[in-house]
């Protein structure tokens, strides 16, 4: 402090004046570079989800690809099974082959690219099982189930690295989970279902509760995700409404069938297998619109960034010009009667006259003793005005 005071000492008023305005205009200039590195940093995980989309479109090609080779194995008796088989891998192989692409474009971490070459690996072992060896449903389906889950796995850690799984805006957040995690899980218990009808094996008790159980899992936290999700986002409410009455349709739909199923021992296998393909159907669709929704929020928001941040370029100028000017003139309306004064008092000084501060009271007293004192000068020396 007493540094300070020494300092101020041999600083002149325009040097405080100074050192007060860039004061302010670094007061001024920090809040906005910090909001200027705010928005980027936003904008910047928004495209980092926004990158996740493309990923998760393939992935579920992916899913996709296999739940149609479950089916297919499950059409045991068909005389072109084979055939059917390994053009049905080969889907399977090309959609990882599209998957991989991808992922090494967006510059994939490493341990993405090693699952991906597991899960390879892992599908080429399945498809070379199913050909050598006699069909075992419920073999194949958990060895299929395995495989399904590890590209599963994989899509939510490409989700955790682009950052789909830490949005904490709650109208986004229950959307993404809804629309790429729950909803593929709910669609895998589907084709479950459709391939035990292919297969002709209801009467298999343990494989059938198993796939309801799963089906009603998913498919409860995908409904309870889209109300929490209209809950929040009151602009596209009515539009998660009506996909949560959907599910709860198809899940009517699914329940009924497999109770008349379960009570009715002679239950047309093709209507059942119908009715589940039908459901399965259904669910790509809104599978497909629920991406869609998560795609277009995500670039609402970027695109809302980014002109946020072109309206704080351009303003951020004009208003620094704005506090420097203000500035300027409050400084110049302080220092312009100091300096006046100064100039005068140096004026005076060089006439030979004392400049001398004082108060008016201290003035009028000063003037009144020279009158006294002066008067008698005059009086004695009988001086007389003419």
């Amino acid at each position: 402090m007493l540094l300070m005071k020494r300092w101020m000492a041999h600083v002149s008023l325009r040097g405080r004046m100074l050192l007060v305005a860039a004061i302010c205009m670094a007061l001024a200039l920090v809040p906005s570079i910090q909001l200027w590195a705010l928005q980027a940093k936003e904008l910047a995980f928004t495209q980092s989800e926004a990158s996740g989309i493309p990923l998760n479109r393939q992935g579920q090609k992916v899913l996709t690809a296999m739940r149609g080779y479950r089916e297919v194995l499950a059409l045991r008796s068909a005389p072109d099974i084979d055939a059917r088989r390994r053009t049905q891998s080969s889907v399977v192989q090309r959609e990882l082959d599209g998957l991989d692409e991808l992922l090494k474009q967006q510059g994939a971490s490493a341990d993405r690219l090693k699952e991906l070459i597991e899960l390879r690996q892992a599908f080429v072992a399945l498809d070379k099982a199913q050909s050598s060896a006699p069909m075992d449903v419920a073999r194949m389906m958990a060895q299929v189930r395995t495989v399904v889950v590890r590209a599963q796995s994989l899509l939510d850690n490409v989700n955790g690295d682009t950052a789909l799984l830490l949005d904490s805006d709650a109208r986004a957040h229950f959307s993404i989970i809804a629309s790429l995690q729950e909803s593929p899980r709910v669609a895998d218990a589907l084709s479950e279902l459709v391939a035990i009808a292919n297969a002709a094996v209801v009467d298999d008790v343990a494989c059938v509760a198993a796939a309801r159980a799963r089906y009603l899992e998913h498919i409860g936290m995908l409904r309870h995700g889209l109300r929490r999700a209209a809950s929040q986002d009151t602009l596209n409410a009515a539009s998660l409404k009506a996909a949560e009455a959907a599910l709860l349709a198809q899940q009517n739909m699914v329940e009924t069938t497999l109770e008349a199923a379960a009570q009715d021992v002679n239950y047309p296998l093709n209507e059942l297998a119908a009715t589940f393909t039908k459901a399965a159907n259904m669910h790509e669709s809104l599978s497909a619109r629920l991406t869609s929704d998560v795609d277009q929020l995500l670039a609402s928001r970027a695109n809302s960034l980014e002109r946020k941040r072109l309206l704080l370029a351009l303003l951020l100028p004009l208003m620094l010009g704005l506090v420097w000017a203000l500035l300027h003139k409050v400084t110049q309306g302080v220092l312009k009667p100091v300096m006046q004064t100064v100039n005068v008092t140096e004026r005076i000084a060089s006439e030979g006259a004392d400049f001398v501060g004082n108060t008016p009271e201290e003035y009028t007293a000063f003037v009144r003793d020279e009158i006294a004192k002066w008067g008698k000068v005059v009086k004695m020396s009988g001086a007389k005005v003419d």
